[in-house]
Formats: C-alpha cells, structure tokens, sequence
C-alpha cells in the first residue's frame, strides 16, 4: 500500500484515496494512495503509522486510529463500504483519520447501603442519590466518603450539583430539596424545599444560567422552579411532611409555573437552551416546550416508553433511552425528514440512562437492565466503542464527569467508576 502503484501483492481492484486529519502532529502528505478494495481499518492504521514513522524525527510509537469516510467510522473493508453507499469507485475517495478512543480503564467501586438510583458530579467530587433515602458526597480522587446525609423520607431519584457547595435532592416523596454543605464540608443544612408534586419526582435539570431549575414527575407534569432566595416563604411544614432530621420550620418554595401535556409518567428532562425544555415520558413522547410562551412547541412520538435523556451543548442533539432496547439520535432544530437521525442497538435490556461526553461532541454512554454500560461513537451506530462490566444487576444511573470519570449506579448498590482518557 504505497502512493501511486502501490507495493501489495496484486488484487483484483484498486481505490485512489486520500488521508487527512484534524490533527497537525499526525498529519501525513496530501497526496493520492492506492489501497486494494479489501483493505479494512487495520491496514489503513498500518498505513499511516508506517507514512507518520517515515517522517518522525524520533522513534515513531504507533497510534491507533479510527477512519471516516462522509462522517461514517469505517466497520467494513473500504471497497464494501464504498458498494454500500453507492459511491464512485472512479473518484478520489476521501478518508479522514482520528485518535482512537482508549478503552476507559475501571477505577473502583463505590458501595452503598441499597440501590444507587441518582448521580451527578462536580470537578472532584461525585453525588450519588439512593434508595435509601440518603444521599452522598465522595471525593473521585481518592474514593472516599466526604459525607451522607438523610435527605428524605423515600427513595432518592435525582440528584444534581447547583455550585461547588450547594446540591438538588429530588425523592418518591414528592419532594425536590435544596442543601448548602457547611465550610468543613462534612454536613449539609437544608436551604429550600419544593412542594407542588403530586407523586414521585423523577428527574432535575439546571437551566444554562443556574438560576432555575425544571422537575419532572409521576404526576405528569413539568416544573420550573426559582433557586433565588426571594421566592421562599417560610411556613412550617406539616407534621407527614417533614424530613428525617429536620425538626424546625422548612423553607418551602412552590413552582413558578407548571405545564402539563403528558399523558403518563414524566421520566427524563434537560433544559436545552434559556427558554427551551425537553421531556421524555412513559406516554411514548418527546415533547419540547417554550418557557416563554408556557406550552409544548414541538412533539416527538415513539412507540416505547421514555426512560433516560441526555442533550449535548457540544453538538446541540439529544439521545434517549428508551424500554426498546435502542438509542436514539435526535436533532430537536430540524423541520427535514425524520427527527431521528440515527438509532444504537447493543444493548439486551431496558437502556435505563445515558449521558453525553461533556468534552467530546461524539462521545456518550448508556446504562441498560443488562447490567453493562457501553461507550459510543455517534458517527458509528452499528456496534459500541467499548464494553464496560461489573454490576452484578441493572444499572439505573449513568454519567460522565468533567474530569472524564464514567459513573454508573446500580440495584447491587454499588457506583462504578472508569477512568476514560480525554481524546
């Protein structure tokens, strides 16, 4: 495989291509190779490492990469790939290269006291929600407990980090509770409790200023709340209404504004951009509300239950996961053909949560009843990057951290945490 004639053995068919990347310390010379129709990722990888190896000024430590070819990783041999897509064999066939992403090394496991059903993190610390009616704060450096406090009266289900010292709490008992850890950032102290749900609340998402929030609930509905300080009200709480430890009058705050529309159970939300709302139900439906104007803008039907939502700032598209057993790809700005835009079938059980890469706009992961979290490439739907085990049961949570920690709860009570290096 050599530019112009090339130096393989002789095959039947020959393609001129080109290679590029993004990259200027892997870059190779633009100029057009001749490959055999057969050659697969593998012999590209050994081609560019062999031109990169030819032109290092220091010993050449191979890399591997990935190829794409019209924004697809290459799975097959290239002269398939080019049959399948009905793409000319007699043009100069394009072929960008990217760093493979390395296979996310397993860190440890965090245990817990029963099933871990919520969790978020903030640069070195993970919040972790549970069906013990607690919550948690650890530090991801060293693995250890930093603090766990009693926050409600039933199982946590949301959880989410507001600032470096302030978190969300959201609970099957019908409650979304602000706390403030104290300055020696062993205990909390409770600064606001949200009523207005009818049943348990399900899901948080912080909007793009921090300075609301959205929940969604069993009650089917959607609502936004203020996390400023003037719209508490003091009162005291009724006596079936008052959290574990907490015996003095509770800071209650009610919504600013609710929205109903959905047919069944709220389960996932993410607040997309400053007036935009996007929710997925046990109804089969996406809807995507306006703030501002107080209802729905657009609905996305399916045919399965929504479980899990993730939107990505990076690339501005949300995927779901749903009791189908598949992911989905959504573009929620686009009015052309289909909102699905791709579909990721891996998994053997419900995908009970996924989560963008916070740092990389085609990278995410999803959790699944099957007990495995997996790592995708969105520009490769046909099988996962990487397998990641060792829950002993359904995993309910997932989530990447800033720092690149991969973070998944399960019903064996325990957080697995995977280290993924930053590519």
């Amino acid at each position: 495989m050599d530019e112009g004639e090339g130096t393989m053995e002789p095959q039947d068919s020959y393609l001129q291509i080109r290679l590029h990347t993004k990259s200027p310390r892997f870059a190779v010379t633009d100029i057009p190779y001749s490959i055999p129709t057969t050659t697969a990722s593998s012999d590209l990888n050994l081609l560019v490492n062999q031109l990169l190896g030819e032109s290092a000024v220091e010993n050449w430590i191979p890399v591997d990469f990935d190829f794409l070819i019209n924004g697809d990783i290459l799975l097959t041999s290239v002269g398939e790939y080019v049959q399948q897509q009905q793409i000319s064999s007699e043009n100069v066939i394009s072929i960008e290269y990217i760093e493979r992403a390395p296979a996310p090394e397993p860190d440890r496991s965090l245990e817990h006291r029963d099933w871990v059903s919520a969790v978020h993190s903030f640069d070195d610390y993970i919040l972790t929600g549970a069906y013990d009616n607690s919550v948690r704060v650890w530090n991801s450096r060293d693995g250890q407990l930093v603090l766990s406090h009693a926050a409600h009266t039933a199982p946590i289900k949301g959880v989410c980090w507001t600032t470096s010292s302030s978190f969300l709490t959201a609970s099957h008992d019908q409650t979304v509770a602000l706390w403030n850890i104290d300055e020696g950032g062993k205990n909390v102290s409770p600064r606001a409790f949200f009523r207005g749900h009818a049943n348990s609340v399900d899901a948080l998402s912080l909007s793009p200023d921090r300075k609301k929030f959205c929940s969604v609930s069993w009650d089917k509905t959607l609502k936004i709340w203020s996390l400023e300080d003037d719209a508490t009200e003091e009162i005291a709480a009724p006596a079936d209404k008052k959290f574990k430890g907490e015996n003095r009058k509770n800071l209650t705050k009610t919504p600013e504004m609710t929205l109903p529309g959905h047919k069944e159970a709220v389960s996932c939300c993410a607040w997309t951009g400053k007036t935009e709302i996007i929710t997925g139900s046990w109804d089969h439906s996406i809807r995507i509300w306006d703030v501002e104007l107080g209802g729905v803008s657009r609905q996305l039907d399916s045919s399965k239950a929504f479980t899990s939502l993730s939107y990505s700032s990076l690339n501005r598209t949300v995927i779901s996961g749903s009791s189908d057993r598949l992911i989905r790809l959504y573009d929620p700005r686009s009015h052309e053909g289909s909102v699905v835009k791709l579909g990721f079938l891996s998994h053997s059980g419900w995908v009970s949560s996924v989560a963008w890469s916070p740092n990389n706009d085609h990278l995410f992961i999803s959790g699944s009843y099957d007990k495995v979290m997996k790592m995708w490439d969105a520009r490769s739907p046909k099988a996962p990057l990487y397998d990641m085990a060792g829950h002993s049961d359904k995993i309910l949570c997932c989530s990447w951290s800033d720092r690149n920690l991969l973070l998944s709860g399960g019903a064996d009570s325990a957080l697995k945490v995977f280290s993924a290096a930053r590519v």
